[in-house]
């Protein structure tokens, strides 16, 4: 499964039996950060019954939580890490504050709002797909401008920094997996004589707008 982070935060209102329950997503990158936002959230929302909540810190899951903040054991917190888990999503944090109706919802009504409640805030946040790549600064002659660049293009690479002068210098990011690729069609197309520099390995995803965030 594709590592994913939210870049943007998003927000989902779900309502069932007069009970309204509302979510929000977040970024984060330490326990403490989680923890904060959530006393925070419970601060802001201080009349309502339950704030619960999860988040997975680190790439490598190394910190995992759910709460159910009072709900029935199972019904809250673990539904709502289960959505971030199903989208590969890492240093992440999402809240789902209840107001009470005065209809118990049982424990299945319960999972069900939680769910949709964390599936809302999810789909309402700009995720973003995490890549392993490889830095590359690439020197080449006006006469092959067309054919790196549209080599490039194909490799999906990023372009981060173009400078002319008597060459051109490109300073692009490369995913990991068309690298190879792109190093033989830039040896073929120069008989060898294009110069790489190779940096190395990052992590980096890019935004809508074409933003590359690194190391995210």
């Amino acid at each position: 499964m594709t590592d994913r982070i939210i870049y943007e935060s998003g927000e989902g209102e779900y309502e069932e039996k007069r009970s309204k329950f509302l979510a929000k997503t977040y970024h984060v990158t330490s326990e403490e950060e989680a923890i904060a936002i959530v006393e925070s959230v419970k601060k802001q929302y201080y009349d309502a019954r339950h704030t619960c909540y999860a988040y997975i810190i680190g790439s490598d899951r190394g910190t995992v939580r759910a709460a159910d903040d009072g709900e029935p054991q199972g019904t809250a917190g673990r539904p709502i890490l289960q959505e971030l888990e199903s989208l590969g999503l890492y240093n992440c944090l999402l809240t789902v504050t209840r107001y009470f109706g005065g209809t118990l919802l049982g424990t299945g009504g319960l999972v069900r709002a939680y769910t949709q409640a964390a599936k809302d805030a999810l789909a309402a946040s700009e995720i973003l797909d995490i890549t392993v790549g490889i830095p590359l600064r690439i020197v080449y002659p006006y006469t092959l401008a067309g054919k790196v660049e549209y080599a490039l293009r194909n490799s999906l690479g990023n372009v981060e920094h173009q400078e002319y002068g008597q060459d051109v210098t490109v300073d692009v990011l490369i995913p990991e997996s068309g690298l190879s690729a792109l190093k033989k069609e830039l040896s073929e197309l120069s008989n060898g004589s294009l110069p790489v520099e190779e940096g190395e390995p990052v992590l980096y995803a890019v935004t809508k707008d074409k933003k590359i965030i690194k190391n995210y």
